[in-house]
């Protein structure tokens, strides 16, 4: 059993002062910001944000924003949204995300494992992709599949995001209760 809310993402930075925003996972779709320094919360109003869900994950990107993807609504609809909110400006947006290959996407998801890694990548602003692995799926089957969010800029500097498969054998590398 899952329980609700709020899912505490890792924080960002925004005037050298560090954030934590806090994303309640209740019917009301409240997003909250802690400045610890100042032990202050804003409780924010916003037209567009994700809809209500648990299960999900919440990656910092880059100092500035959080991602968020995937979780289980209360009517058992998973998500693979990708959302992003963006610190300096208090927004959340859905993330028009590509699929690297035409072959396969990434399976909607819920109580996965994300994590954030540094490397160099291209050249986008943002040297950091998101690895997201396994987690249950809409139909109640557990997945082994490794994903990553990585962000590619084209030659005119333009940037997408895309999520890409990365090859894990799931029956060689998964938890033995998964396989």
């Amino acid at each position: 059993a899952y329980q609700k809310g709020p899912y505490l993402s890792p924080d960002w930075q925004q005037d050298k002062i560090w954030r934590i925003l806090v994303y309640l996972g209740t019917n009301e779709n409240i997003s909250w910001i802690y400045i610890p320094v100042i032990n202050s919360w804003t409780k924010l109003y916003l037209q567009t944000q994700p809809s209500f869900r648990v299960g999900h994950t919440m990656n910092s990107w880059c100092k500035t924003s959080v991602v968020l993807f995937g979780g289980v609504d209360s009517y058992d609809s998973v998500f693979n949204e990708t959302w992003m909110f963006t610190g300096e400006t208090e927004t959340w947006q859905e993330l028009d995300v590509g699929i690297w290959t035409r072959s396969t996407s990434i399976q909607a998801r819920y109580a996965h494992t994300a994590v954030v890694i540094t490397q160099p990548l291209s050249n986008c602003t943002c040297q950091e992709s998101i690895l997201v692995y396994g987690g249950i799926s809409g139909n109640g089957r557990c997945l082994g599949d490794l994903w990553e969010l990585r962000c590619i800029a084209d030659s005119a500097g333009n940037q997408r995001f895309y999520w890409i498969p990365v090859g894990v054998d799931r029956q060689q590398s998964a938890w033995p209760q998964l396989r």
